[in-house]
């Protein structure tokens, strides 16, 4: 088992030659954005009270509700952790999970539809992202022609190095 931190993301791996189990958890997921969205929802509530008998109209409670409905819908699309599993001759299965556990989207790609593994930069903001990518063929093509896994790069480095080794492509 390799666990590892760094400043931002906590990462555990188990694998043998046929099994890996990876999970990513940001570790300040907890306060980076989140406590800013915190605050304007509980401003917004608090303001939305204090003028609720003074509002006359419904556009005015519309106007008034909409910050508080986009800081919820922010706090609940926050990535806390990431799991990646993955067994040779069978697939992975790629599991995120949203803030408070309000939701999880889950991908499972069987192995025969796993084109290529690469990993993949990209420059925001002045700052260059990593990702892995996992290209798919058949017929996944049709619904996601890729799958992405956004995190630090040594995770990632480590992550295609074992997948790669896995399902047969050349490092």
């Amino acid at each position: 088992m390799i666990k590892t931190e760094d400043s931002k993301y906590n990462y555990q791996m188990q694998s043998t030659d046929m099994y890996m189990d990876l999970t990513i958890q940001d570790s300040k997921a907890k306060h980076s954005h989140r406590s800013k969205y915190i605050k304007i929802l509980s401003s917004s509530i608090i303001f939305y009270l204090l003028i609720y008998k003074q509002l006359s109209s419904l556009s005015l409670h519309i106007v008034f509700c909409l910050p508080i409905i986009l800081s919820v819908y922010a706090l609940s699309s926050f990535v806390e952790k990431e799991t990646v599993k993955a067994i040779k001759n069978f697939g992975i299965l790629y599991t995120t999970y949203y803030s408070f556990n309000i939701r999880k989207s889950t991908v499972f790609i069987p192995s025969e539809n796993i084109y290529k593994i690469v990993i993949n930069e990209m420059k925001h903001l002045n700052q260059i992202d990593f990702y892995l990518q996992i290209l798919t063929n058949k017929e996944l093509q049709k619904k996601s022609p890729t799958i992405v896994i956004k995190n630090n790069l040594p995770c990632l480095r480590l992550m295609y190095q074992k997948l790669s080794s896995m399902f047969h492509f050349e490092c």
